[in-house]
């Protein structure tokens, strides 16, 4: 059963939040954010139950191992993956990485690919290309592309980042997208999930979300947090609660990468996320 087919079981039928705000002249058509049941546990697809959020999103950017295993049993609590397997897709499949994936899905996770963008300097041509690469190799749920654009950049390379939510859903008409950009209002009616955070805890003491953001679409923004003390790891996640995000994950592991090793205190943040849905 693919995870985001369950996701979006969680959707509620009254439209609360609508996005005014666009960056670019371009903007495409409104889309409608739809309300949550953040509080509860809603009935999903087949019969299945769908926990409330906040939920964890790891970026699990390291060889499937013990530790992919640990983050599948820990399903539905954790409810996104990113994969990462050759600083992207590469260019043929690793079994093993199909293996991990295809588990994951099975147990309602979403796997997205990564992709790097370089802050929406990476040429279109070599991102349609890791678009196409991640559905020929993995099936993944949908992509995740990483450092979207700046504040100065959204206008120009809006139309290209629609374009890459289309190029996705051609090959898989339910496939997720999601963006790593906090600048980029209007990029939210094309994408289905905003990361709009991930860096240091240092950063994130004084992070604010912009006041684009709809209040009441947690499913709808991520917050990514490194380097992150054990004595602060509670305060951090319901700090991430607080501001909005339905989709957290925080971590002790440290730049340049902090995203290569599983959090030490892992099973403490399961058990932390669980008391503030």
């Amino acid at each position: 059963m693919r995870f985001h087919a369950l996701q979006r079981a969680l959707v509620a039928t009254t439209l609360v939040a609508i996005v005014q705000t666009g960056c670019g002249d371009n903007k495409p058509a409104q889309r409608e954010l739809p309300a949550t049941q953040n509080d509860a546990a809603a009935p999903g697809v087949d019969g299945a139950t769908v926990i409330g959020l906040p939920r964890l999103i790891v970026p699990a950017y390291f060889y499937p191992d013990a530790r992919w295993d640990h983050l599948i049993a820990a399903a539905p609590d954790v409810g996104m993956l990113i994969a990462n397997p050759s600083d992207g897709p590469g260019s043929t499949a690793d079994p093993i990485y199909q293996d991990a994936i295809g588990r994951a899905q099975q147990a309602g996770v979403m796997v997205l690919g990564y992709i790097a963008t370089s802050y929406g300097q990476r040429a279109s041509a070599d991102v349609r290309r890791d678009i196409d690469a991640y559905f020929d190799l993995y099936h993944p749920s949908g992509i995740f592309l990483s450092e979207g654009p700046m504040q100065a950049d959204c206008t120009g390379m809006e139309q290209a980042f629609l374009e890459y939510a289309q190029a996705a859903r051609a090959r898989d008409p339910r496939a997720f997208v999601a963006i790593g950009t906090r600048y980029c209002p209007s990029y939210i009616y094309f994408s289905d999930l905003i990361v709009l955070f991930a860096r240091q805890e240092a950063e994130y003491d004084s992070f604010q979300p912009s006041d684009w953001m709809p209040g009441r679409s947690p499913d709808r923004f991520a917050h990514l947090v490194a380097e992150v003390p054990a004595e602060q790891l509670e305060a951090t996640l319901h700090r991430a609660h607080d501001l909005g995000a339905g989709w957290i994950y925080v971590t002790d592991d440290a730049f340049p990468n902090p995203w290569d090793q599983l959090a030490s205190y892992f099973d403490r943040e399961l058990q932390i996320l669980a008391t503030l849905r």
